[in-house]
């Protein structure tokens, strides 16, 4: 005689699913790591602050599939071999997949499909499952344990000299404009620049910048820098310019913020130019200098970096 029972939808019901509870854990974790980044203002340090809406919809995003990937793993206590076989199964003509069936793990059912074949290959089956399973869960506690630094523009040049970061402009005559009021922001300098050339000489300004040792400066200057991203910290370029004034330069890596005016100085800088004979010439580029008058050091700015320059 047949067990009336062992029919139903729920018939020989296994365990609770340890691949979705996993699951579960590592999308729930990543969304954390969202929360906790912006919770601490630490998203700042590593995307552009326009990403930020984005950046918060994916974390909920996150949250929202691992609490979905819980729930599955205790309501659905079908054996493993009963998932694999629905999700193989042909389905009737007008009739649409359930969502739980279509989650089944592919790697395990590699495996089970071909016990001897490619399936046992460092990067396929369980081997490779629990591969990728170390690589996430590193990255999630790295991220959850981290304290994130602010990139240094020595740390994005791979420790050359900074001259290639400098502001520099190429002479030419045109009416002077400049703005009524200090400019308060390297890339309001830089476009501003950009437009005046020369005779932007004189123009006041207050910036905020990190400090950053460079070689081939003169005695009472330093350099002064901020690192411009457009969306996160990979594609990150420093810009800077020197600051010469009557006092000792900030310690390197710390922040200060310069008032004072800008000045146009020529100067050498490496490389091969060709005067007008064709013969090789020291090269010149008119770098952008600010005669400081008042070096104040201040803490790090929440937000460290700065959008694009032009």
């Amino acid at each position: 005689m047949s067990d009336p029972g062992a029919h139903g939808p729920h018939a020989q019901a296994g365990r609770i699913d340890l691949m979705r509870v996993f699951r579960a854990a590592m999308l729930t974790g990543f969304g954390a790591l969202i929360v906790k980044l912006f919770a601490l203002g630490q998203m700042a340090k590593y995307l552009a602050s326009d990403l930020d809406w984005l950046t918060g919809v994916s974390g909920g995003l996150l949250l929202a599939m691992g609490a979905a990937e819980a729930w599955l793993a205790v309501t659905d206590r079908r054996p493993r071999q009963a998932k694999l076989a629905a999700l193989a199964a042909p389905l009737p003509a007008g009739e649409l997949a359930r969502p739980d069936d279509a989650v089944a793990d592919i790697g395990a059912a590699s495996a089970e499909v071909a016990p001897h074949g490619h399936a046992h290959h460092l990067l396929g089956g369980p081997r490779g499952t629990a591969f990728a399973s170390v690589l996430i869960v590193a990255t999630l506690a790295f991220g959850l344990t981290t304290t994130p630094e602010t990139l240094s523009a020595s740390t994005i040049s791979g420790g050359r000299d900074l001259a290639p970061f400098l502001m520099f402009i190429r002479p030419r005559e045109v009416p002077a404009t400049q703005p009524p009021t200090p400019l308060e922001d390297f890339g309001t300098l830089a476009r501003y620049l950009s437009e005046a050339r020369q005779t932007g000489a004189g123009q006041p300004v207050r910036l905020v910048g990190r400090v950053e040792p460079s070689g081939g400066l003169r005695p009472g200057e330093f350099a002064m820098l901020r690192i411009s991203i457009v969306h996160c910290i990979a594609d990150g370029q420093p810009v800077g310019l020197i600051v010469r004034g009557d006092g000792p330069a900030p310690a390197s890596g710390t922040w200060a913020e310069v008032s004072g005016t800008v000045a146009i100085d020529p100067r050498p800088v490496p490389g091969t130019c060709f005067g007008p004979d064709g013969l090789p010439v020291q090269c010149e580029a008119a770098l952008v200098v600010v005669d400081a008058a008042t070096v104040t050091p201040v803490p790090e700015p929440e937000t460290p970096y700065i959008g694009p320059i032009l």
